[in-house]
């Protein structure tokens, strides 16, 4: 009967183990299978911009300094007749066409330029209708928009050669210094500012003794004053009566009435 009764449990836990195994075995293949690398797929903005970036670097050092400076190039050619397209849509003002309130509006909500963008470009573009030379120098590299931008509120027809000429390549900090000959600032003016009032002080040695016992006293009258309202304002807290009070506050004006004499004698 044992013998029966240990391989029936011999076998149930048998039974338990291959059970528990295959439902290992199977939840292991669900979890684990993974999708190969391959079938992943990348954004389309990081297949698009790959492509410049893998071409790019098949190009040796030398070509690719040679293909920048002519891409430099004919961007600079590009915004010259940028600027000079925009300078004759403004002043035809077929902005209106488009529904646009000015040249700024049409730049920004029409070609989506940025507003500073907007503002370098037609600011360039009408002093160039006034002065082509502009133009020119923006093709070539001689003037950058930012420099335009300075420089157009101060050219007139008696400089615009001269001033022209010596900004040609200067950063954006140095013409900014040759618009501060052409138009130089006034100094700031110099201000008078009145001091706040000093309260005046009597020094101790131009005191005589008898002074100097007055003022000890007067300040230890303040101090015995200041001590009384106090203690009269806590004596409930305290469960002292006002007799109490006013008995401690005599002593301590004795005590520094004594201390004042002591020092009215010594200073005689």
């Amino acid at each position: 009967m044992f013998s029966s009764i240990g391989s029936y449990r011999v076998e149930n836990a048998c039974a338990v183990l291959n059970f528990i195994g295959k439902r290992r075995a199977s939840s292991s293949t669900v979890f684990v299978e993974r999708r190969p690398r391959e079938w992943a797929q990348k954004p389309m903005c990081y297949e698009e911009g790959m492509t410049i970036a893998n071409e790019l670097k098949r190009i040796s050092d030398d070509d690719l300094l040679r293909r920048l400076l002519d891409l430099l190039k004919q961007s600079r050619r590009v915004e010259s007749e940028l600027v000079a397209h925009i300078g004759e849509v403004d002043e035809r003002r077929l902005y209106a066409r488009e529904a646009a309130s000015s040249m700024f509006t049409y730049a920004t909500e029409v070609l989506h330029l940025s507003e500073h963008e907007a503002y370098l470009r037609i600011n360039a573009a009408r002093a160039a209708r006034r002065y082509p030379m502009i133009l020119t120098m923006l093709a070539d590299g001689r003037l950058h928009l930012s420099g335009i931008a300075k420089l157009a509120a101060h050219l007139t027809d008696a400089n615009c050669a001269e001033v022209l000429t010596r900004a040609a390549h200067r950063s954006k900090r140095e013409i900014e210094e040759l618009v501060a000959e052409l138009a130089p600032k006034p100094d700031v003016p110099p201000t008078v500012r009145k001091l706040p009032m000093r309260t005046e002080t009597t020094p101790v040695a131009e005191l005589g003794p008898d002074r100097v016992a007055r003022k000890n006293i007067a300040e230890s009258r303040d101090f015995m004053q200041k001590d009384l309202d106090t203690l009269s304002r806590t004596h409930a807290d305290l469960h002292a009566t006002p007799a109490q009070i006013h008995l401690h506050i005599d002593e301590e004006a004795i005590g520094a009435c004594r201390i004042h004499e002591n020092a009215k004698r010594s200073i005689a």
